[in-house]
């Protein structure tokens, strides 16, 4: 993942493999140590969730709002 400080604050740029992913996917984001990318729909991002063995609190399915970049809280 790699961030970009001259982003608005409410999005990061998100490119993985030089391929950027484009709004309207979304992103489940474990804080701290990974983001895994792109989902069709947040119910995918929580069926991944759940497969990696992840706890509701541990997650956060998020939407990408524009080209590569994610909602943060």
């Amino acid at each position: 993942m790699r961030r970009t400080a001259s982003v608005p604050t409410s999005a990061w740029p998100v490119t993985a493999r030089g391929v950027v992913t484009p709004p309207g996917v979304w992103a489940l984001v474990v804080p701290g140590v990974r983001v895994v990318a792109p989902f069709v729909d947040a119910a995918d991002a929580t069926r991944c969730a759940l497969d990696l063995g992840l706890r509701p609190e541990e997650y956060m399915a998020l939407p990408f709002v524009g080209l590569g970049r994610i909602v943060i809280l």
